[in-house]
């Protein structure tokens, strides 16, 4: 229960999932502090009675599953999926009005970039850039992977460091397929929020962006982002040239 972020109005939301989509949801929807009360767990075959024991008393009902509920099917609801995918498709072009001040930044803070594929490299990234930076950023929401999962990736993966006074600053961790490239994590040293207002996310966007470009890429898949507008992280893919793809088959009904 709390205040809706547009309207202002007094609103009281019933959430079935899990707790890291509460947490996104509430930051989305709620304008200020919250009050959150948890009434249970509840099994699929369970759904129905549950959110018509609470339908009178709430003004939004929101379900995060990965299967098919047919009492879900059959019941007014409509889909929005929990994420989906974002492919950049202008590598070259930044003429955009929106992006004048990201490359204002980038070359006030003189960054520069290159591009490693060692071991060591990969494990400064990920204990003091993308593990701070996910956390600090999303907190409670975050979803970081594990260091096990990231050297699985090694085989198939390099690393765009970004540099300031010779200091590498910022990463991206870049996979290559037989037919496509994957911007797949990011991270900034420390989780630095000073470094991301001084635009060094921006240097990321550009310098993979040129680096791929020159190596004949045509696209980058910039893997999932919420699929609602008001999300920050897609407002800022959606102004450097994307195109949407498949959703990754989660929705909240």
């Amino acid at each position: 229960k709390g205040t809706e972020r547009v309207s202002g109005e007094p609103l009281t939301l019933l959430y079935i999932g899990e707790e890291h989509n509460r947490v996104y949801l509430q930051h989305l929807i709620f304008r200020d502090v919250c009050k959150s009360e948890l009434q249970g767990t509840v099994a699929p075959a369970k759904l129905e009675s549950v959110w018509r024991k609470f339908t009178d008393d709430t003004d939004i009902l929101i379900i995060k599953t990965e299967q098919e509920v047919e009492a879900l099917a059959q019941a007014p609801f409509f889909v929005v999926p929990c994420w989906i995918n974002v492919v950049r498709i202008s590598l070259t072009d930044t003429r955009s009005s929106s992006l004048r001040d990201d490359m204002r930044r980038v070359r006030k803070y003189r960054y520069s970039y290159d591009v490693v594929s060692d071991r060591t490299n990969f494990d400064d990234f990920y204990h003091n850039m993308y593990l701070p930076f996910i956390l600090r950023r999303h907190k409670e929401a975050a979803m970081p992977i594990t260091y096990e999962q990231m050297l699985e990736q090694l085989s198939r993966a390099e690393l765009l460091r970004i540099k300031r006074d010779g200091a590498v600053v910022a990463a991206v961790m870049i996979l290559y397929g037989d037919n496509v490239v994957h911007s797949w994590k990011i991270g900034v040293r420390n989780g630095d929020e000073l470094l991301a207002k001084q635009g060094v996310v921006a240097a990321i966007y550009l310098f993979e962006a040129q680096d791929l470009a020159s190596s004949g890429w045509r696209e980058i898949d910039c893997g999932g982002t919420r699929a609602f507008l008001m999300d920050g992280q897609f407002q800022y893919k959606k102004k450097w040239g994307i195109r949407l793809g498949s959703d990754w088959r989660q929705h909240f009904y």
